[in-house]
């Protein structure tokens, strides 16, 4: 009988992921999850097996064209809570 054995146990997702499109681990040892969303403004990351966190980023989720002054303003203020979201996620890391 051949078994398979995953060389990547359990492991708990980052405390700030709110979705990760599969829950295994690549074949480098990684996974991408996603963190918080502010309306087509959101964070995400990869997750190496050993539970850190190799990066992070803000992504934004569809093309922005054309605002009026107080969107603009709206979704700036989505970028800089994200931006403020991954500085204080990268205080509470370990390197």
């Amino acid at each position: 009988m051949n078994t398979t054995t995953n060389p990547f146990p359990a492991v708990p997702l980052p405390p700030d992921a709110t979705f990760v499109p599969d829950q295994r681990f690549d074949n480098d040892g990684e996974r991408l999850f996603w963190g918080t969303d502010r309306e087509g403004v959101f964070t995400a990351g990869i997750q190496k097996a050993d539970g850190c966190v190799r990066a992070r980023w803000i992504k934004i989720d569809h093309h922005v064209d054309e605002l009026s002054a107080a969107e603009a303003r709206q979704y700036a203020a989505r970028l800089i809570a994200a931006a403020d979201e991954l500085d204080r996620l990268a205080g509470t890391e370990s390197p």
